[in-house]
């Protein structure tokens, strides 16, 4: 059997909210469903185990209706129980009413034929209180079609379609990265859940809302090293892998430090913070040469960062007293060549988990306009960012806010034929959008591009198409690194999941960065494990890259 857990999420700090709940079965006209009023004390979460079951006395299959007249966050997990390990199931996120579409994609969908293979299932909410006659075009990557229908939802009303290659009548053919596209006559919420045939555990994928099919891409994974620990540096995070122009090498630079002599606040001798580098051939073979090229004596962590190559240039963003700092070297012997400290609006401007970018001919140092990290101030809520902008001889060129619409730190920044692209997120725990703004920071569009996604720190831009390295938090209790490709108006064309870490793992992927050579992608991230009683990070971290190769079109 199934039940359905829900959590309600209260991110006001003084007063408690009330929520409504109703259950919309599939098939029917929900127009006056029943609602149960939900009382979320302040700064509290709510959970309602088999809340179909027990607060709506309902039972089958349907969508759950959530309303009220303040902020709140949502997430539930429908799921079965096994007589060993833990529950399969599914998580699926709270929707925004916003989110309801009249043309949405769902990507990337799969069916693979056999008792261990995978199947697919689509559903679709109707948001208006009128019936929705929904046109459905099953598409592989080439935009062949599998298979196209229309039905008709009811006001408030859900259908799914289970199975939904064998519901077109091709269940025996093994497809990957297939697309829904969905168009409606009416705003409705599209979805479509991947599940293993073996066990019933299934991942949820949202529908992009506002995009249209696009040609597939292909992405072919070739190889995986870890680089760090080893017998000289004790950490890997913030790992970057960084071209060094003409010679066919790479450098790799990263975090690092010897955590266990971390006690306290400090002074934290002999714990060997800082950055450092190490020398890789064409194919990542190491050289030998490695060596710090920034050192924090006492100091007790080796701090956040961002960077950038810029023909023989390493620039490196930090933290610093009062402030950031934002220093030059030269990419094949690490002399440094010059810095400057940033200062900030203390309280206003933070300096975690910082962005460099370089735009429109400018290095762009850019930050969170909040009093903190997002995931301590709030991390359901968007805030804005800062964009403080220097020459390649680290001049001051002035400064940017960006503020509407809301959004969070950890991005990446492009600017292509005139248009600046934010790669960010809604939240810390929100979704992964790109932010279309002018050449005077005009607003001009907003794309959706997943659910629960953060950290977009690596984002690159070919003739042809987006590619973004992120960092996947849809799954209760992991976090993975995900490779995305979009085309040049943001619709979805490829996936590949770099990591495959469960919650029973214990380790989770972070920090992602994105290097492009030809037709080859490099995905340079961290991973680090997490205490099993307290789920505190270990600080651990080792520093990984793995490469895919973008197959021919």
């Amino acid at each position: 059997y199934w039940r359905t857990t829900l959590e309600l999420i209260n991110p006001d700090p003084a007063a408690a909210i009330t929520v409504s709940v109703s259950f919309l079965p599939a098939g029917s006209d929900n127009r006056n469903a029943r609602e149960v009023a939900v009382t979320i004390p302040a700064k509290k979460t709510v959970v309602l185990g088999d809340v179909v079951g027990t607060l709506l006395t309902a039972s089958g299959g349907g969508a759950l209706r959530l309303r009220s007249s303040a902020a709140f966050h949502a997430t539930s997990r429908t799921q079965t129980p096994r007589v060993e390990g833990p529950p399969l199931g599914v998580e699926v996120p709270g929707e925004s009413s916003d989110r309801a579409a009249t043309r949405s994609v769902v990507f990337p969908l799969a069916n693979r034929p056999g008792p261990q293979g995978i199947r697919s299932n689509v559903g679709f909410f109707n948001a208006g209180i009128a019936p929705a006659t929904v046109t459905l075009r099953l598409l592989d990557r080439t935009l062949m079609a599998l298979g196209e229908q229309s039905l008709v939802v009811a006001p408030l009303g859900f259908e799914q379609l289970s199975d939904v290659f064998g519901h077109f009548g091709v269940s025996s053919r093994e497809v990957a990265d297939a697309q829904l596209d969905v168009s409606s006559d009416g705003a409705v919420h599209a979805f479509g859940v991947v599940l293993s045939n073996a066990t019933g555990a299934g991942t949820f994928v949202a529908s992009n809302p506002g995009a249209t099919a696009a040609r597939g891409v292909g992405l072919r994974h070739l190889s995986t090293a870890r680089f760090v620990p080893d017998a000289t540096f004790k950490t890997g995070d913030f790992c970057r892998l960084n071209p060094v122009p003409g010679a066919g090498r790479f450098v790799l630079t990263f975090g690092t430090g010897d955590y266990t002599h971390v006690t306290g606040s400090g002074p934290c001798v002999g714990a060997g913070m800082g950055y450092a580098y190490k020398e890789l051939n064409g194919d990542l073979s190491e050289t030998g040469r490695a060596a710090m090229f920034r050192t924090y004596p006492e100091s007790c962590a080796a701090g956040d960062s961002s960077t950038i190559v810029i023909g023989n240039d390493y620039y490196f963003l930090t933290g610093g007293p009062g402030g950031m700092n934002l220093s030059r070297y030269d990419i094949s012997t690490f002399a440094k060549i010059a810095d400057v400290a940033i200062p900030l609006d203390t309280g206003r401007q933070a300096s975690n988990d910082q962005m460099l970018a370089y735009v429109n001919g400018r290095l762009d140092a850019s930050d969170l306009l909040a009093s903190g990290s997002n995931a301590e101030v709030d991390p359901y809520a968007g805030f804005g960012t800062y964009h403080k902008f220097f020459s390649l001889d680290l001049s001051p060129l002035g400064e940017q806010e960006l503020i509407a619409p809301p959004h969070i730190n950890g991005s990446s920044f492009l600017y292509v034929d005139g248009t600046y692209h934010l790669v960010t997120s809604t939240a810390f725990f929100g979704d992964l959008v790109a932010l279309r703004y002018d050449s005077s920071f005009h607003l001009l569009g907003q794309h959706y591009l997943s659910s629960r996604g953060q950290w977009s720190q690596g984002a690159v831009v070919d003739g042809n198409r987006f590619w973004v390295s992120w960092v996947d938090v849809s799954q209760r209790g992991a976090a993975n690194i995900v490779l995305s490709g979009f085309d040049r108006s943001w619709n979805p064309v490829a996936r590949a999941a770099v990591t495959n870490f469960t919650a029973t793992d214990l380790v989770s992927g972070g920090r992602p960065g994105l290097l492009q050579v030809g037709t080859k992608l490099y995905v340079s991230y961290d991973t680090d494990a997490a205490d099993p009683i307290t789920r505190d990070e270990k600080k651990e971290w080792a520093c990984h890259v793995d490469v895919f190769e973008i197959e021919a079109d």
